[in-house]
């Protein structure tokens, strides 16, 4: 089975409340919640599996290919 796995903030979840300003500033967008993060693999043929948080600003976020329908 193929996982991918991608260290991101993730916002309502452990990003703080200075890095979405900033990300909202410099790049015009915040961080994705849980829930945008499965709908954005979704439309690409992943399943978000888990989620772990790391450290204070980012999580862990593990997809594997969808099962073909």
């Amino acid at each position: 089975m193929l996982a991918v796995g991608l260290l991101e903030p993730v916002g309502r979840r452990r990003a703080e409340t200075e890095f979405d300003l900033a990300m909202l500033v410099i790049f015009g967008g915040r961080e994705r919640r849980v829930d945008e993060f499965r709908t954005l693999a979704s439309a690409h043929g992943l399943v978000l599996d888990t989620v772990t948080d790391l450290t204070d600003q980012r999580c862990l976020l593990e997809f594997r290919l969808a099962a073909p329908s």
